[in-house]
């Protein structure tokens, strides 16, 4: 009987042991899955910062690239009012020569 008394208990050690291994075994788990779910939102927030930043440089660029097509616009425009003007006192000399 004492022997066997001393199995049960032994029993019941290995039992609570088992239960304690796989509830640490859990807390690994759940602890491993937080970290992996930390990293994928560290990384999706990364990603997402390098495409605004490379979207505001697009941005930037085609502003830019607009400004600078208005510019030349601009310039072209006062260059061609420039010979129209020109032309015209030419004519008025040739035609009203005084």
């Amino acid at each position: 009987t004492q022997q066997k008394k001393q199995e049960i208990c032994e029993g019941k050690q290995r039992k609570k042991e088992h239960i304690e291994a796989k509830k640490q075994e859990r807390l690994a788990t759940k602890e491993q899955k937080k970290e992996e779910r930390l990293q994928r939102i560290k990384e999706r927030q990364e990603r997402d910062l390098q495409k605004f930043v490379e979207r505001q440089e697009r941005e930037k660029q085609w502003e830019v690239a607009r400004q600078k097509k208005e510019l030349e616009l601009q310039h072209k425009e006062a260059t061609r009012h420039q010979r129209e003007k020109e032309k015209q006192e030419r004519d008025n000399k040739f035609n009203n020569p005084q």
